[in-house]
């Protein structure tokens, strides 16, 4: 699902943010239009590896573009904050929805997190990653492997 309307108005301000201090650190004109174009969709694949806000889902993509367009922006650290809890949030709603009683076993959101990264470098061997590094593939992975555990918890 491509970008919410409030994200994508979120996204466009920032892009603005961004394009205007690129411009100024490389002495480019704002008024550009193919320029910016072309800039933002590069940057928009850094960050997602997509080209398009419409190929672009409203959660774990809307974070990495808006984090990485703050980050250019140098205008704020909300998105970039987000974007370290936004995979633990989207893991622990999924187990939710199977085994709510599961959470139960985890006092913080930051235990969640780090019992998620104990798994990643457990079971992938990524040692010092954190959530928001890994691909969306190892992503999937580890949310399937919660709902699996959750599934194996019910009742306990």
């Amino acid at each position: 699902m491509p970008f919410t309307t409030p994200l994508q108005r979120e996204y466009r301000a920032l892009v603005s943010l961004a394009w205007r201090d690129h411009c100024q650190r490389h002495h480019l004109p704002e008024n550009d239009r193919k320029a910016l174009d072309g800039w933002t969709r590069s940057e928009l694949k850094k960050a997602t590896g997509n080209t398009s806000t419409k190929h672009c889902d409203s959660g774990r993509d809307a974070d990495h573009a808006l984090a990485h367009f703050e980050h250019l922006a140098q205008h704020d650290i909300k998105w970039q904050q987000r974007l370290e809890a936004g995979d633990a949030k989207r893991i622990r709603h999924a187990v939710k929805k199977i085994n709510p009683t599961l959470l139960e076993r985890f006092k913080t959101q930051a235990d969640f997190t780090a019992y998620l990264l104990g798994i990643v470098r457990q079971s992938y061997g990524l040692a010092d990653r954190c959530l928001h590094q890994l691909t969306n593939d190892e992503i999937r992975a580890l949310t399937n492997h919660m709902r699996t555990f959750a599934h194996r918890h019910q009742g306990t």
